[in-house]
């Protein structure tokens, strides 16, 4: 038994090291990360363990970070591709084509659009530009707005019940009264 440990109160501890004083305090150590200190005025040990959170490994160890990592980037991209394929499968139940107002025939098509089966989005190619769109019917008129990803909604194409077609673009004012270009547009068979 230890010094000054009465029987029976336990198995002894076995030093694994040779003791160290710290402040008169006698250390031994009893296995990995465990002080216990012999104390001259306690009658048995009082074993000091370090406290480590259960997880601590797993936050050291780099090789755990990236694997999170691959699988977050993995996630993502599954979760664009999903949504770039369902819009690419979204089938179009309205085609419209537009031309200059005044021009001759239809040998020269300015715009096309489309209206998806959801009837909440759409296209529209302009200059072998396919925009994405959101869509809508407002009163009677159709309603493609569409623009790049930091302004969704820079710019408008309405197609009124007589075919006439309506470019507005808002890059430098909110609201305009009129539109900057005016088209002829047709409905088409999808």
């Amino acid at each position: 038994m230890g010094e000054g440990a009465p029987s029976g109160i336990g198995p002894e501890p076995v030093a694994t090291r040779a003791p160290q004083s710290i402040g008169g305090r006698v250390l031994l150590s009893f296995g990995p990360m465990k002080m216990c200190p012999l104390s001259l005025t306690y009658s048995a040990p009082v074993c000091i363990t370090s406290v480590r959170p259960p997880y601590i490994h797993l936050l050291q160890d780099r090789r755990y970070h990236l694997k999170q990592m691959k699988l977050l980037v993995a996630v993502v991209l599954l979760i664009a591709s999903a949504s770039a394929s369902a819009m690419a499968q979204a089938k179009p139940v309205e085609k419209w084509e537009c031309k200059e107002f005044l021009a001759d025939g239809w040998k020269t098509v300015l715009v096309t659009t489309t209206v998806d089966s959801g009837r909440a989005s759409g296209t529209i190619t302009v200059a072998g530009v396919t925009w994405y769109t959101a869509f809508e019917v407002q009163g009677f008129n159709r309603r493609w707005d569409f623009g790049p990803k930091d302004h969704r909604t820079r710019y408008a194409f309405v197609i009124k019940p007589d075919g006439t077609g309506l470019y507005y673009d808002f890059e430098t004012e909110t609201r305009l009264t009129k539109a900057s270009i005016v088209m002829e547009c047709r409905q088409r068979d999808v």
